[in-house]
């Protein structure tokens, strides 16, 4: 009877979730202090708590991340002294998310043209977007840094072209709840290594 259906349907969809959260390993782990990024709600832009340390390891990783914020409140590489220093803005793409911040784009770019007068300083925030970025970049004071680099992404602009910014109802919440599962998280992964389909999602979007 449909009773039984619904029951024998739940127990599955309970099962596939399990089994791909636990055993295949779609999950994440994190310690540390989890309120490092703090958003400035009078000024529409988050920092970084200074000293404030994270452990990241994201499931599509194979190894995590230790996240170490400065006195500062900034992510910052080995080449962080100079005559001359650059100011590296943007999201989670310029705070280096998943990659050793040495590795990331910012101090990677330092390294490449060795020139020792060079310096960079972190600025890159998680999940900015372009306004919060735009925002930062009028309110605080970067008079002392020779340049200013903005890691500009794609993505930074997709609160503004879908309105995402200023959806808050039952559907955006659905929607969080369906997208935080592992059974979706497998799903998207494995659809979105068709560039096809990642490709003409994006444009859509």
């Amino acid at each position: 009877n449909l009773f039984q259906i619904l029951i024998v349907t739940i127990i599955l969809v309970i099962g596939i979730e399990v089994f791909i959260l636990y055993i295949l390993n779609y999950k994440v782990v994190i310690s540390g202090n989890t309120t490092c990024r703090q958003y400035i709600s009078e000024n529409d832009f988050s920092v970084y708590k200074p000293n404030c340390e994270l452990y990241h390891k994201h499931w599509e990783q194979d190894i995590g991340i230790e996240y170490t914020i400065n006195s500062f409140g900034r992510r910052d590489g080995s080449q962080s002294t100079g005559e001359q220093l650059i100011a590296f803005i943007g999201d989670s793409f310029t705070f280096g998310a998943m990659v050793d911040i040495n590795d990331n784009y910012n101090y990677r770019s330092l390294h490449y043209l060795e020139n020792k007068k060079l310096g960079g300083h972190n600025f890159g925030v998680a999940a900015e977007n372009f306004h919060n970025i735009f925002n930062k970049l009028n309110k605080q004071d970067f008079s002392s840094y020779k340049y200013i680099i903005y890691g500009f992404t794609p993505n930074d602009l997709f609160d503004l072209v879908d309105g995402s910014s200023i959806k808050d109802g039952t559907v955006s919440i659905v929607k969080k709840l369906l997208l935080s599962t592992a059974t979706s998280k497998f799903l998207l992964h494995n659809l979105m290594r068709l560039d096809k389909v990642y490709l003409d999602l994006y444009l859509s979007r």
